[in-house]
C-alpha cells in the first residue's frame, strides 16, 4: 500500500503570502543612485518591515475563506486581495499589521493616498449624485489609477 502525500490546503495561501511579504521586502529596501555623482551614495533609505512572513501569514489565515471588500463589499478569498494601508505611509502611517486591510485591487488604485475614512467619505458623497455622474466620476478616478489596474478590473 503507498502513502499517499496528503496536500496542505493553506499551500497556495502560503505561497501568495511568501510572494507579498517578497515585494514588501524589495519595495522598502535600500535604494541607490546608479548613476551621476552620487553613483553608489543612500538614495532612499530602508524601513524595516515590522512583522514576519509567518504573522503575515497567519494575519492572512484570520481574514477567512471569504470576506469583504471593506470599501465596495466585492467578495474576496486570500488568495485575491490587495493590502492596502488604512493611512498610507506618505501621510505618516506605519507598516504594523495594524495599519493594513485587506482590499479589493480596483479600491486600492482608486483610494491612492487617501486615508481609509476619506475614502469612505468620497465613496458615501458620490452615492448621493446621479448614477450617470457617479459613472463619470468612477472612470475619471480609474483613469488616474489605471496603471495600478488590469484593464479586466475596470468595468463600469
Amino acid at each position: 500500500m503507498s502513502a499517499k502525500r496528503i496536500k496542505n490546503p493553506n499551500q497556495p495561501i502560503k505561497t501568495r503570502v511568501h510572494n507579498m511579504y517578497g515585494g514588501m521586502i524589495k519595495r522598502h529596501e535600500v535604494k541607490y543612485w546608479k548613476t551621476g555623482r552620487r553613483k553608489g551614495l543612500i538614495r532612499v533609505p530602508a524601513i524595516p518591515i515590522p512583522f514576519t512572513e509567518a504573522e503575515l501569514f497567519e494575519w492572512t489565515l484570520n481574514l477567512g475563506p471569504v470576506f469583504r471588500c471593506p470599501y465596495c463589499s466585492t467578495l474576496l478569498t486570500p488568495l485575491v486581495f490587495s493590502v492596502d494601508h488604512e493611512i498610507p505611509l506618505g501621510r505618516g502611517g506605519s507598516l504594523d499589521l495594524a495599519n493594513l486591510s485587506a482590499v479589493c485591487k480596483l479600491c486600492n488604485a482608486l483610494k491612492g493616498a487617501l486615508t481609509g475614512e476619506e475614502y469612505r467619505h468620497l465613496r458615501r458623497s458620490l452615492e448621493t449624485l446621479h448614477p450617470d455622474a457617479q459613472k463619470s466620476i468612477y472612470q475619471r478616478l480609474k483613469s488616474g489609477g489605471f496603471r495600478w489596474v488590469k484593464p479586466k478590473e475596470i468595468a463600469a
